[in-house]
């Protein structure tokens, strides 16, 4: 078992801003002494000092000789997306962004970012191999042809689920209905993206140009989660990635019934923006109901 690791930093009071609350996320306990800070879990602790004058012009850099970079373990992918999103909103350097959670590979689900010297953390979650029974891994993606049947299935179960407070006809076959093929049209500003669970499909998120409040942006026209996977971070998770594949100014309402949705997108687009959102009610048009609005920035 690993006793401690000790690391010099060139501004001791810089590294502590970014490291505690880093760390408090993955339940490790923040230690001030008067040399530096420690940082305990369990037997182990990692130990931040300031570096001595005379050797700061050196400087750090992860391909000398010498650390590379530490990785820890996330309880699970949503808390690998929640760790991502504080770095996001604090304003901390995130890498490989563009491939993000599977910048190391199929089935490596992970966050990588730097702290103020530039050294490299990482945040990976269980494998699915070492999930724990019962346990969902999730997998959030643009959805594909191949999707479609079960994507229109979903939205049936959505649209039922609705249906005390969003009222819409029955076809002959006792089917809702709903049109999917501009989400399928290539160079449509309609984007369609599932969510998996153990490889079953859990969820779905629709996003188009249809914003109520601003000249152009991204609305989330679409978005449901199976029962079965809710309270579970995989809503937040969803919601997350497709803000991160669909950057700039975003628009999501919630019908004015639907309480329970309105304090879930609040929690998950505060939580995705750092607090950075308005809220707004649209009362005239063919569309009503309560819509926040904020900025997704470009990974």
């Amino acid at each position: 078992m690993l006793h401690h690791v000790e690391i010099y930093v060139s501004d001791l009071e810089r590294s502590i801003a970014f490291w505690t609350p880093f760390m408090a996320q993955l339940g490790w306990e923040a230690d001030r002494w008067s040399g530096g800070m420690n940082y305990i879990q369990g037997r182990s602790y990692l130990c931040f000092l300031q570096a001595p004058a005379e050797h700061l012009a050196a400087g750090y850099h992860r391909k000398r000789v010498g650390l590379n970079h530490l990785a820890f373990h996330a309880r699970s992918r949503a808390h690998v997306d929640e760790i991502a999103a504080w770095a996001r909103t604090a304003g901390h350097r995130l890498l490989y962004e563009a491939k993000y959670p599977y910048a190391s590979g199929p089935g490596y689900y992970a966050m990588y970012a730097e702290d103020p010297d530039r050294i490299k953390v990482e945040v990976v979650a269980p494998h699915e191999s070492q999930a724990a029974p019962g346990a969902a891994v999730w997998t959030v993606r643009p959805a594909l042809p191949d999707d479609r049947p079960a994507l229109q299935q979903l939205l049936e179960l959505y649209q039922y689920e609705l249906s005390d407070i969003w009222d819409q006809p029955l076809d002959a076959r006792g089917r809702y209905g709903y049109t999917l093929d501009r989400y399928f049209t290539p160079g449509s500003d309609s984007h369609a993206f599932v969510a998996l669970a153990g490889g079953q499909h859990a969820g779905f998120a629709l996003a188009d140009g249809a914003v109520k409040l601003a000249p152009a942006g991204h609305w989330m026209d679409q978005f449901f989660v199976l029962r079965k996977h809710r309270q579970q971070g995989l809503g937040h998770a969803l919601a997350q990635a497709v803000f991160r594949a669909l950057p700039g100014h975003w628009e999501v309402g919630q019908m004015p019934a639907n309480v329970a949705a309105q304090a879930f997108w609040r929690r998950c687009i505060g939580q995705y923006s750092g607090g950075r959102y308005t809220e707004h009610r649209v009362d005239a048009g063919a569309w009503q109901g309560v819509v926040q609005a904020f900025e997704a920035p470009p990974t």
